[in-house]
């Protein structure tokens, strides 16, 4: 944990974003080798692309919506 605010406080923000710009080139390496392993609901490692199951995608976004609605509240 590192204090937040007062002079400790923008010490320890200092202290973080030195150590990220300092690891510039730690992170593109890493950004290259994780490149093109999915985006979005995809994202990850895979052995094989996920099955898409759009009855259910329609069916929890209807459930959202109407969950969504305000109390006594119709269509």
């Amino acid at each position: 944990a590192r204090p937040l605010m007062g002079a400790a406080g923008a010490g320890s923000i200092a202290a973080v974003v030195n150590a990220a710009i300092g690891n510039r080139s730690r992170f593109n390496r890493m950004r290259g080798f994780f490149e093109g392993v999915g985006q979005g609901e995809n994202a990850g490692v895979w052995r094989e692309v996920p099955e898409e199951h759009a009855k259910f995608r329609k069916r929890y976004a209807a459930k959202v919506a109407r969950d969504a609605k305000p109390i006594g509240e119709t269509a």
